[in-house]
């Protein structure tokens, strides 16, 4: 194979690329049929920043049918383009002592994400998901759930937790169970909130 050692490239059996690139640009081919050359780099699918919030307390809160915010868990994240998307993951420990509970994620103004509750049908609420209820231990479980949002702004977004029950008050509790005894059964357990900023 011969070739140039220095200030140009050579590549096996297609000859010598004729000029150096730019910063950021990458070495590629140039299309069919066509010598290889530097381009930009494609755009799209980088993650610009990531905000992430974790709740270690336990909180329990007596709750009702109407929907009210999880203390701690809420975050906010400033997009820096407005063609981003928004990616956000929510894990949390959550239990309840009443089997028709649920919980959702809504905006900074309390308002719903369209794409994070379930369809309207009825009277049934609308949620991003329902709490299990365990009669025998009232013990928590784990729910992670992900969606991805497009706000269309370079404003502060904020998300946050709410959650309620179908009647009456009954008790809600997050990174622990139900009961919460000071037992070796009193688990406490920890539930976060993740944004990820998605270049266009």
């Amino acid at each position: 194979m011969s070739g140039i050692v220095g200030s140009y490239f050579n590549t096996r059996g297609s000859g010598v690329v004729a000029k150096l690139g730019t910063d950021g640009q990458v070495f590629t081919s140039t299309g069919a049929g066509l010598s290889q050359g530097f381009e930009a780099a494609a755009g799209g699918g980088k993650v610009l920043q990531v905000v992430h919030m974790a709740k270690t307390d336990a909180t329990q809160a007596t709750a009702t049918a109407s929907w009210s915010d999880v203390s701690g868990m809420t975050a906010t994240i400033t997009p820096t383009a407005s063609d981003s998307t928004i990616l956000v993951t929510v894990s949390a420990n959550v239990a309840t002592d009443e089997q028709h509970s649920a919980w959702k994620i809504v905006d900074g103004s309390g308002s719903d994400i369209t794409d994070f509750i379930g369809d309207a049908d009825g009277s049934r609420p609308r949620s991003s998901s329902t709490l299990i209820y365990d009669s025998t231990d009232s013990q928590g479980e784990n729910q992670a759930l992900t969606f991805k949002d497009s706000p269309a702004s370079t404003s502060a977004e904020t998300y946050k937790m709410q959650w309620r029950t179908s009647s009456g008050s009954h008790v809600l509790s997050i990174n622990c169970s139900s009961t919460d005894g000071d037992s070796a059964a009193g688990f406490r357990g920890v539930s976060t909130i993740t944004l990820l900023e998605i270049g266009a």
